[in-house]
């Protein structure tokens, strides 16, 4: 019956809230649903940067800051000693997360706990 606005798109109250539901990720889950190449102009505006760098996990953060100013793949053993051991499931999701946001130009293969 009632619908409402939000975010510029019209829900149908009676739906089960999906639309809603749709309207309420994140924005690191919104961006990683995009291709490479509307990423790639994306990331062209520094405010756009920033806004995405300010979403990030604190070690995604510090990733970044690593990788920064790296113009080649970084071996995974570097990446690996970056984090303890113990902590490995939290590399794994970083690194998971920051590909799925067009980092994976400086990442190679895939991460193997040591």
């Amino acid at each position: 019956m009632g619908s409402t606005f939000g975010n510029n798109a019209l829900v149908d109250m009676n739906s089960g809230g999906k639309e809603y539901d749709e309207m309420n990720i994140s924005l690191i889950d919104y961006l990683s649903k995009f291709q490479p190449a509307f990423l790639h102009q994306l990331y062209a505006s520094s405010a756009a940067c920033l806004v995405v760098f300010r979403e990030l996990p604190s070690l995604s953060q510090n990733f970044v800051l690593r990788l920064m100013f790296i113009e080649q793949p970084i071996p995974q053993a570097v990446i690996s000693s970056w984090v303890k051991t113990s902590r490995f499931v939290e590399l794994i999701s970083c690194v998971t997360l920051l590909t799925n946001i067009l980092f994976s130009l400086v990442i190679t293969p895939k991460l193997q706990k040591p």
